[in-house]
């Protein structure tokens, strides 16, 4: 079986690589330091019913011990990092911490990697955030959204990166270091420029995680803060897909380095306003929630430019917004009793 390193595998992307991967026969090495809410029951989910997982504790700034896990493991066919500070707001009141594990702790892992798995896949986890708030081009608002100008497809790689917030600059140098590992040393590397993913298993917070977070305080009857006026809006992308992709990247022979925007695309725009409506709908929410001033470096509208990761990987989202937003909507309710606990 193939060795795959996975790192934040108690988070919510990396414990659903974990768990795809550990089904269709593949050896995962987990690597987490279990800061994050629901993070432990993950890793003893996937130490349950998976003997082909192993599970170390480790934060990715540590160095040391990191080597010693990546010398220990024979022939890693792809390390998927994923682990990392998820929030611009976290950034905003400790940029230092914010910059230590996301950029640091990836230039880490790019060095022992390049040490001793060169030939191997490091597909990153990035962010739209390296483009910054994008307030040099022009938004405009029809009905609930917030819509690029003149009819874009959306944001693609040929844009200048152009980072903004503490969490934007950290997560910015990483995506740079990783694409440059792979100009300037030979290595094959992945940057995956990620939108709004959502799906089962979420577990967001304020700044993170924003569909799951608004669902899971309206199934338990708590009050709703919106930031900025509602209109923002995100390419939103289930995780199942976001899971496909990763596996053609795997199974795929990629030489040197390539960066691809990920989204839901504009056929999954989805607002905050449109999420209200949603739950309202479904007859979850009933309370009017409150508005808060907008935050720092946010994005009014990003959608991802799908054309070069349709082409070049034959990849497109699958699961439309209103089949992906059901699916979550019912994990959340199936599993109120677990959420309250987590959430208390």
């Amino acid at each position: 079986m193939k060795n795959l390193i996975i790192t934040g595998s108690g988070g919510f992307v990396g414990f659903s690589l974990a768990k795809h991967f550990l089904s269709n026969k593949f050896n995962v090495i987990g690597i987490d330091n279990l800061s994050r809410k629901g993070s432990i029951n993950r890793i003893k989910i996937l130490k349950k019913n998976f003997k082909n997982f192993l599970f170390y504790k480790c934060d990715v700034t540590n160095h040391n011990m990191l080597n010693h896990i990546f010398s220990n493991v024979k022939k890693v066919h792809a390390i998927m990092h994923t682990a990392g500070q998820v929030t611009v707001t976290e950034s905003l009141v400790d940029p230092i911490k914010d910059f230590k594990i996301n950029g640091l702790g990836t230039l880490n892992l790019l060095d022992l990697t390049k040490k001793y798995h060169s030939k191997s896949k490091f597909i990153f986890s990035s962010t739209n955030k390296v483009y910054g708030n994008l307030n040099n081009i022009k938004v405009k608002k029809i009905k609930s959204k917030y819509y690029l100008k003149q009819n874009m497809k959306g944001i693609s790689e040929n844009l200048n990166v152009d980072y903004c917030s503490p969490y934007g600059c950290s997560k910015g140098s990483a995506d740079q270091y990783v694409k440059d590992f792979g100009r300037i040393f030979k290595m094959n590397t992945i940057v995956l420029r990620k939108s709004c993913i959502y799906g089962q298993d979420q577990l967001g917070i304020k700044g993170q995680g924003w569909i799951s977070y608004i669902i899971n305080q309206a199934i338990m009857k708590k009050k709703i803060t919106i930031f900025g006026n509602g209109y923002q809006t995100r390419d939103i992308l289930y995780i199942d897909d976001l899971v496909e992709l990763y596996n053609k990247i795997v199974n795929k022979n990629i030489k040197g380095y390539k960066v691809y925007n990920v989204g839901g695309g504009k056929k999954n725009l989805l607002s905050v306003h449109d999420l209200i409506d949603f739950l309202r709908k479904q007859k979850i929410l009933k309370n009017k929630p409150r508005y808060s001033k907008e935050r720092l470096g946010d994005q009014k509208t990003y959608y991802s430019d799908l054309s070069k990761v349709k082409k070049e990987l034959n990849w497109s989202p699958k699961i439309s917004k209103i089949s992906g937003l059901n699916k979550i909507l019912k994990y959340s309710i199936n599993n109120l009793n677990t959420l309250k606990k987590i959430y208390r």
